[in-house]
């Protein structure tokens, strides 16, 4: 006995527009508050491939204020990270309600390690950060490797997403 199918509609709506609201939210917050004079904006775990001496670069840029600011702004992050994986849930279950319970469970194991990759980037974020201008380059490769699994999960959940909205347009 589980919902119906009417009920998943509802959510996986209300899942897309909250997913978008957060996402302009978020944009709004990047786009307004983290930009230094130093000529680097934004935020690292956004930048997929970097060297070491790049992130150096872009860590020192920030300066002490720049610094307490993107530890602040990763601490709401994890918000993000909660709201982004409550919505991906929700569409999951709204595009997937006909398939097998092991295909949905599948999806949502790859959401939920998404999500648990993507905290873990945020600590090695926060902790290289604190550690500038020490060296730190355990902390590089793992912050890099994280960013890089985390873009290539998000991206395989929103390409099988698009592929099962598309197919159920046509249906």
């Amino acid at each position: 006995m589980g919902l119906k199918k009417e009920t998943y509609k509802n959510i996986g709506g209300l899942s897309f527009a909250i997913l978008a609201l957060i996402f302009a939210f978020w944009l709004w917050i990047v786009a307004r508050g983290f930009q230094f004079n130093s000529g680097h904006n934004g935020m690292i775990e956004y930048k997929a491939f970097y060297s070491y001496e790049t992130l150096r670069g872009i860590v020192g840029s920030y300066g002490e204020e720049g610094t307490k600011y993107y530890i602040l702004l990763l601490i709401f992050d994890f918000l993000f990270i909660f709201g982004y994986t409550l919505s991906f849930y929700g569409i999951i279950n709204y595009l997937f309600f006909e398939n097998k319970l092991t295909q949905r469970f599948a999806l949502l194991s790859i959401l939920l390690i998404t999500a648990s990759i993507d905290i873990l980037e945020k600590i090695f974020i926060i902790s290289v950060l604190i550690a500038h201008p020490n060296e730190y380059f355990l902390g590089y490769i793992l912050l890099q490797s994280a960013t890089i699994i985390k873009f290539t999960l998000v991206g395989i959940l929103i390409l099988i997403s698009l592929i099962k909205g598309i197919k159920l347009l046509f249906k």
